[in-house]
């Protein structure tokens, strides 16, 4: 081992004492007996390369993406579900200035290599080695342009069985009049609005929860209560498709805040598109395509996160679209 080598493997291990966090069952540090390499992307060669040096390489949040990891910009963090506890809502924030991550849910604290050696049940060396071919892969200098989430979500497919669950979820609803009517007695809608609505393949029903069908995943809620989870996939945009030739769109915080929309008839107007963002936090960048050159409404809660989705929205919309407004959903709900 190099001298330069043993006094990084030492840093980083003050570094984690440092946090003064309960340690993981890997956090001990391995010290490598041979020269630390990684592909430097020509082929045949290989690149000596320090951890620090890798650390600043490729940035935690790209490393995350290459993970498989569905990762959410929120002001200066990024997003994850925690993969170290059950969650619903995004609470894992990634720094990727000082390459570290906390768990706002369970508590967990540390940097890249700490991640991986909890998550793969990696030693340090491995660890090393297994983020320095992702590194690889696509290799990322500080400050470089990120891959869009657009370029993500053109990769995404479901499976033959998942849109087969979709298929038979969908069906389900419209096939059960008393489905309709349990649905929407719970929020004064109209049962023919919630048939529409799943002939439409968007709304379904799936082990005792309505289903919101998204070309992306299925998310399933314990009706009417607000337990939420996501049986599969990834969250998008709900009736996006729908957007297609309309020349307004309503955009809607929740798809049970669009349903009330559809159900007052607005979209019997073809040219009137109304979808929903699955929550305040989740708001995808291809949004500012979907709807470029179109009249927006903003229609988020009146309520603390609601402002602050408003305010990116506005951010990322306003250079696009033809005309944008707000508008407060309770005058209508």
């Amino acid at each position: 081992m190099t001298k330069e080598t043993e006094t990084l493997c030492l840093e980083h291990a003050e570094e984690t004492q440092l946090k003064n966090q309960t340690p993981t069952q890997n956090a001990s540090v391995e010290s490598p007996e041979q020269t630390w390499v990684s592909n430097s992307g020509t082929e045949g060669e290989l690149e000596e390369l320090t951890p620090k040096e890798l650390k600043e390489r490729i940035s935690f949040s790209d490393f995350l993406k290459r993970e498989n990891h569905y990762v959410i910009k929120s002001g200066k963090w990024k997003k994850i579900l925690c993969p170290f506890h059950h969650e619903r809502t995004a609470s894992f924030c990634v720094d990727d200035e000082a390459c570290s991550a906390r768990c706002f849910g369970c508590g967990w604290y540390g940097d890249i290599y700490d991640f991986v050696m909890e998550d793969r049940d990696l030693g340090f060396r491995d660890a090393f080695i297994h983020i320095a071919g992702k590194a690889s892969q696509s290799p990322k200098a500080v400050g470089a342009k990120k891959p869009s989430k657009i370029a993500k979500r053109k990769g995404i497919s479901l499976t033959k069985q998942e849109t087969e669950t979709i298929q038979a979820a969908c069906k389900k609803l419209a096939d059960h009049e008393h489905l309709w009517d349990r649905v929407a007695s719970k929020r004064g809608w109209k049962p023919e609005t919630i048939k529409k609505l799943a002939d439409e393949g968007v709304l379904g029903w799936n082990q005792g929860a309505l289903a919101f069908i998204y070309e992306t995943g299925m998310k399933l809620r314990n009706w009417p209560h607000r337990d939420f989870l996501w049986e599969f996939g990834v969250p998008s945009v709900w009736r996006r498709g729908q957007i297609g030739e309309a020349t307004e769109v309503f955009i809607c915080e929740g798809e049970t805040d669009a349903i009330s929309l559809i159900d007052k008839g607005l979209v019997d107007d073809p040219t009137i598109a109304v979808i929903a963002l699955p929550s305040a936090s989740t708001i995808t960048e291809d949004l500012s395509i979907l709807v470029s050159g179109k009249n927006v409404t903003l229609c988020m809660d009146n309520d603390e996160a609601g402002e602050r989705a408003t305010e990116k929205l506005i951010e990322l919309l306003e250079p696009v679209c033809a005309s944008l407004q707000t508008f407060n959903f309770e005058e209508v709900a």
